[in-house]
């Protein structure tokens, strides 16, 4: 019974954003259901955003649209689960709407994306103005897919040709010094995604300059349950039913700025 009162009351307690952390707690048994909504809707946009994967591969010479189990690609079934199971190639219009939500200009940050699988994100990333693209990836199949991917791709809107792919754990992984945009389209399961966060928080609290920690997921934020409940000391700066923004304090600087500017 004890126990029961003091899981939530601690996680409120460490809770970066407790208006926010109120608000999914109350809301959940709604947002169960928004969820149910969120999943059909996904499923009936499936087969047109493959075909859209598929374009983007006919142009570009690559291999990222076909989805397959992470057990297929040289992760353990264990693993696997901390991964979500699957690699599914991440839907265009999703990913540059995550990427506008910050409205910053990307000169001079580097751009991760944590669980990179195929390389697509590292390849639309590089019609951003990045200084550099990475992507970290556990699976040594879908590793060896990104770098045969990167090694071809070409486009004539690319602005960025610096685009690598790192074999590595994400939770082990030490994320690249000055301004950054890190993305994690949703792959990593709720322990796996608090886990990373932990690990980098400190780092990216301490940096003086603009680090941005982005979630984002095709259906519903909420399928990360409490995997961003213990945040500590980096801000949220906005979040969607689709999208959550943290950033360090001089990414909050730099939203604030922007914000007066339009203003």
């Amino acid at each position: 019974m004890f126990a029961r009162i003091r899981r939530p009351l601690g996680s409120f307690a460490t809770a970066n954003n407790k208006t926010w952390w109120l608000r999914r707690k109350v809301m959940s048994r709604l947002e169960r259901r928004q969820l149910a909504v969120a999943w059909q809707e996904f499923y009936e946009h499936l087969p047109g955003e493959q075909l859209i994967n598929e374009a983007f591969d006919h142009r570009h010479g690559t291999e990222t649209a076909e989805e397959v189990p992470l057990v297929e690609t040289g992760v353990s079934a264990e693993d696997a689960i901390h991964g979500n199971g699957y690699y599914r190639p991440v839907w265009e219009h999703a990913f540059h709407a995550a990427l506008a939500a910050l409205k910053i200009d990307f000169e001079g940050f580097t751009f991760v994306d944590i669980g990179s699988g195929k390389g697509k994100i590292l390849m639309m990333a590089a019609a951003y103005s990045f200084a550099r693209i990475v992507g970290v990836e556990y699976s040594p199949a879908l590793h060896a897919i990104a770098q045969r991917n990167l090694s071809i791709f070409r486009s004539p809107n690319q602005r960025c040709t610096d685009l690598r792919s790192v074999h590595a754990n994400a939770c082990d992984y030490q994320l690249p010094s000055g301004p950054l945009v890190c993305l994690i389209f949703n792959a990593l399961d709720p322990g796996t995604l608090k886990k990373f966060v932990r690990n980098v928080e400190d780092d990216l609290v301490s940096r003086d300059v603009a680090a941005f920690l982005l979630y984002c997921n095709l259906r519903h934020i909420t399928e990360m349950d409490d995997g961003l409940d213990g945040v500590r000391s980096l801000q949220l700066l906005a979040h969607s039913s689709k999208l959550v923004v943290l950033g360090n304090p001089a990414a909050r600087r730099q939203w604030r700025e922007r914000a007066r500017s339009r203003r």
